[in-house]
């Protein structure tokens, strides 16, 4: 997995939204670029982004991004 050379990987997903992985995070610096995100991704009606509306602390560390289910 994309995630096995690059430890502490972070998910965020919720139905019907797209996912994404975060890899090689480093908890004391990047816990506050992960609640940012969190807060964005919570907006975001289908959870899709791009790379500058994520917090700059998470640039190099998405390592998926995957659609949402549509139903």
């Amino acid at each position: 997995m994309a995630g096995c050379d690059r430890p502490l990987a972070v998910a965020v997903t919720a139905p019907g939204k797209a996912s994404y992985l975060f890899g090689g995070i480093d908890v004391e610096r990047d816990a506050p670029h992960l609640i940012d995100f969190a807060r964005l991704y919570r907006s975001l009606p289908d959870g899709w982004c791009n790379e500058g509306q994520r917090p700059r602390g998470l640039a190099g560390k998405v390592l998926a991004r995957i659609p949402g289910v549509l139903r």
